[in-house]
C-alpha cells in the first residue's frame, strides 16, 4: 500500500520543489548583482521611511536584506513556510478524497486491506514527501548558501527544519477535514483557506500591538523565524500544541474514517 501512495503521488512532490527551488536558485543568482553599494544605500534609505510596524513585520530590525543570507531569513524564509504550507494543505487534502472522487476506492476495499491499513499508508505517505521537500529545500539553499560564502550553521539548521512543525500541522488538519466534511467538492478550497487565513492573521497581528493577539493563533506563529533567531530553539509551547493537533486530528482521522461510507 505505501509503495502504490509513494509512486501515486511523486508527480505533485516533484513539481512543487520545481518551483519552489527554481524560485530559490534565481534569486540565488540574481541578489549579490541586485545587492551592490549603491542598490543596498538605496534600501537602505527606503527602509528609513518605512513605519516602524512595517519593518517589524518583516523582522528587518533585527535582520539586513543586504545579503541574500539576510533575505532568506526574512522574506525567503516567510515564502518557503507558505509555500510549503500550501502543498502540505493540498496533499492533506486531496490524500484520501482522490480515492473517493476517482472511484478508486472501490477497488482498495475490494483488495484484503483494512481502512486502517488505508489510512496508515496515506499517512506514512505524507509524512515521508513533506520530509523529502523540506529536506531538497534545505539542500537548495544550503548549496546556494554556501556558493554565497555566507552561513551561520546553527541558525540555518534550526530555521531549515523548524518549518516541519506548520507543514505536519496543516497536513494532518486537511486530512482530519477531507474525512469530516461531507461536501468533498470543497476540499482543497477549504484547506487552502486554513494556510491563508493563518498567514494573514500573523501578518495583521504583526503589525499593531493592538491585534497581537491574531498572530498568537496563527500557525507560522509557531515557526516564527524573529522567535527563532532571538531565542535559537523552538518554542516548546507552541511545539506541544503542535504534537496536542496532530495527535487528536490522527485519533478523530482513524475513528471517523472506519465509520464513513465510501461506497
Amino acid at each position: 500500500m505505501l509503495r502504490r501512495e509513494l509512486k501515486v503521488n511523486i508527480k505533485s512532490l516533484i513539481l512543487w520543489i520545481s518551483i519552489v527551488s527554481l524560485m530559490l536558485i534565481v534569486v540565488y543568482l540574481i541578489y549579490p548583482t541586485l545587492m551592490q553599494n549603491e542598490n543596498i544605500k538605496m534600501i537602505d534609505e527606503l527602509i528609513d521611511i518605512f513605519p516602524e510596524e512595517i519593518i517589524n513585520m518583516f523582522n528587518m530590525d533585527i535582520v539586513s536584506i543586504s545579503s541574500v543570507y539576510g533575505w532568506i531569513k526574512t522574506e525567503g524564509y516567510m515564502f518557503i513556510c507558505l509555500f510549503g504550507s500550501i502543498y502540505s494543505s493540498i496533499l492533506g487534502a486531496n490524500i484520501l478524497w482522490k480515492e473517493e472522487r476517482d472511484k478508486t476506492i472501490e477497488f482498495l476495499i475490494s483488495k484484503p486491506v483494512t481502512r486502517k491499513q488505508i489510512v496508515t499508508s496515506k499517512i506514512l505517505c505524507g509524512i515521508i514527501y513533506i520530509f523529502a521537500f523540506n529536506f531538497i529545500i534545505f539542500v537548495v539553499n544550503m548549496i546556494g548558501l554556501l556558493l554565497s560564502s555566507q552561513m551561520i550553521w546553527n541558525e540555518f539548521l534550526l530555521f531549515s527544519f523548524a518549518p516541519l512543525i506548520i507543514y505536519y500541522i496543516i497536513f494532518f488538519l486537511s486530512l482530519l477535514l477531507s474525512v469530516v466534511i461531507r461536501n468533498t467538492k470543497s476540499m482543497i478550497g477549504i484547506s487552502l483557506a486554513l494556510v491563508f487565513i493563518s498567514y494573514l492573521l500573523q501578518i495583521i497581528g504583526s503589525i499593531s500591538s493592538s491585534v497581537k493577539i491574531l498572530k498568537q493563533i496563527s500557525f507560522f506563529e509557531f515557526v516564527s523565524i524573529r522567535y527563532l533567531i532571538e531565542n535559537l530553539h523552538i518554542n516548546y509551547i507552541y511545539l506541544i500544541i503542535a504534537i496536542i493537533i496532530i495527535t487528536i486530528s490522527l485519533f478523530i482521522i482513524y475513528i471517523e474514517y472506519n465509520k464513513k461510507e465510501l461506497v
